[in-house]
């Protein structure tokens, strides 16, 4: 039975398109397995999240004068103790006179 290059074309691309397929399953597969998996990871590691907030900010004065202020945009409050994870931080303090200040970025 000879073998036509029309009908070996065919198979070729139903098996391009089909491992195609193949390789886009696995990825989305994994992509969702992965998701999955980091929303499981605080609790089993024992870290309880008490509150979420975005954009967070701090400020303190004295005598109708700003000493400092924390500007986060992102602040999650966990269960045990009181601690706080700030994201993208921002902090200015303020000098005695009114112009000198220094800022500070990053995260905490």
């Amino acid at each position: 039975m000879p073998l036509f290059i029309s009908r070996l074309r065919r198979w070729f691309a139903a098996g391009a398109i089909g491992l195609v397929l193949v390789v886009a399953a696995v990825y989305f597969y994994a992509r969702h397995k992965v998701e999955n998996a980091l929303k499981e990871v605080p609790g089993k590691i024992g870290i309880e999240i008490k509150q979420s907030a975005q954009g967070f900010t701090l400020s303190r004065s004295e005598q109708g004068r700003t000493l400092f202020t924390v500007q986060a945009s992102k602040a999650v409050r966990f269960q045990q103790g009181e601690f706080a994870e700030l994201h993208d931080v921002t902090i200015t303090l303020y000098g005695a006179i009114p112009v000198a200040s220094i800022r500070s970025t990053g995260q905490i």
